[in-house]
């Protein structure tokens, strides 16, 4: 009878089980803004597969498109790198966030508690108290002028770059006139090398004389004009196409954010290439 009894408890958790879950269906947010609202598949490294709510039709998307993806019980199923690139720039820093019922709300400091079961956002304001935000009610964020120091960042990077790859290359163009006549792997083409490097180093670098740089190179003056001037340059595109704003979740599936969501970053639009390359070298096998 017992067993009985356990038989019949243990069909009836497993038909309650297929009722709630049968159909869990997913919201995809693309980093456009525009949303989907779809049937889960699967979804591999660069890939998601689902299945079309609306239409019913089975499609498959590149996943850097997509932004994230959260299910009917408000739980987060997937999140991509922009959007955690986009959560840590906001963190530990001032600004204001306006929900999808068009509340605004100041804080001096947040902090995103990320589990994907129920996440949350934490305000503290200027009277030290606590404010929690089901993140999924997130409109948009805006930080303060703090979050100017990315831009920075960015002019002193970039200008790095260009004055590195036109070092390179003239290292290179420098070295190859250089050793026309000469065997390439030879002693002599290296020795080439070296000094083509260390004249190139010597046109950027500033005088320094206990290291025996007694002049200033003929390039050091430009370095330092460009990389304040590039600085300058991002501070002012960021504030002018308010990249300070973060948007997260759609008021209406018809809305799409003023740009885009995607964050590019240099290694992974290198791990994206490699994965691309990768899966074609696989192909052709």
């Amino acid at each position: 009878m017992i067993k009985s009894h356990s038989t019949i408890n243990l069909i009836f958790f497993f038909f309650l089980i297929n009722i709630l879950f049968a159909d869990v269906s997913h919201v995809i947010v693309f980093t456009d803004g525009s949303t989907q609202v779809s049937l889960i598949d699967s979804i591999t490294t660069d890939s998601l597969f689902y299945q079309n709510y609306d239409t019913q039709d089975y499609q498959t998307i590149s996943l850097k498109n997509v932004y994230f993806i959260y299910n009917d019980f408000q739980r987060l199923f997937y999140t991509s790198p922009s959007f955690h690139r986009r959560l840590d720039l906001l963190e530990e820093r001032g600004g204001h966030l306006v929900t999808n019922l068009h509340d605004t709300l100041y804080y001096n400091r947040i902090r995103f508690d990320r589990q994907m079961i129920r996440p949350v956002a934490y305000l503290y304001t200027e009277t030290d108290s606590l404010i929690s935000v089901e993140f999924l009610s997130i409109h948009h964020i805006r930080s303060d002028l703090s979050i100017m120091e990315t831009s920075v960042r960015k002019g002193f990077y970039s200008s790095l770059g260009v004055f590195a790859t036109a070092t390179l290359f003239d290292i290179l163009t420098g070295w190859i006139d250089a050793t026309k006549n000469v065997p390439f792997l030879s002693m002599d083409s290296f020795l080439h090398l070296a000094a083509t490097t260390k004249n190139e180093g010597l046109d950027i670098a500033p005088k320094f004389t206990p290291i025996s740089i007694d002049k200033t190179g003929t390039q050091y003056s430009s370095m330092n004009l460009l990389i304040p001037l590039s600085t300058m340059g991002w501070m002012a595109y960021d504030l002018y196409f308010d990249r300070r704003t973060h948007y997260f979740v759609p008021e209406k599936r018809t809305e799409q954010f003023p740009r885009s969501m995607n964050y590019f970053t240099l290694r992974n639009w290198v791990k994206e290439y490699w994965m691309e390359a990768k899966q074609n070298i696989n192909l052709q096998k």
